[in-house]
C-alpha cells in the first residue's frame, strides 16, 4: 500500500499493521466515537508460517 490511502476496517473485524518498508510510517486514525474499545492480540494474527506466533 502507498500513501495517501483509506482503509475503513468494520468493527470486530481483526487486522494488524506491519511496516514493511525502510521508512518510518505514518498513520492516521479516526475512531467513529471517542470511546475505544478494542483488544490487543499476544501475537501476529497474519503470520507467513501459519502458527500465529509470529
Amino acid at each position: 500500500m502507498k500513501a495517501p490511502y483509506i482503509v475503513n476496517i468494520p468493527p470486530m473485524v481483526p487486522h494488524s499493521f506491519k511496516n514493511l518498508g525502510d521508512e518510518v510510517a505514518e498513520l492516521v486514525v479516526i475512531f467513529p466515537t471517542n470511546v475505544w474499545e478494542y483488544d490487543v492480540l499476544d501475537y501476529f494474527p497474519f503470520a507467513d508460517t501459519g502458527t500465529g506466533t509470529e
